[in-house]
């Protein structure tokens, strides 16, 4: 049995297993494939997935080098 938070554990892997809109998904999988991440202002309540986005694009920017 693994010890880590629930959120770690079910934290999204890749950007398929995010929850959010097909239009979302398709402009950062477009922004990944053009490498070129633009400044981007994530706005919205508490626990939405703000960080968890950014972050995202992040991870799979600097893990494809």
């Amino acid at each position: 049995m693994s010890n880590k938070i629930w959120t770690e554990k079910y934290r999204p892997r890749n950007l398929d297993e995010f929850v959010c809109s097909e239009s979302q998904k398709n402009k950062f999988k477009s922004y990944i494939k053009e490498q070129n991440i633009p400044h981007i202002l994530c706005s919205g309540p508490p626990g939405c997935g703000k960080c968890l986005s950014g972050d995202m694009l992040i991870e799979i920017e600097y893990n494809e080098e």
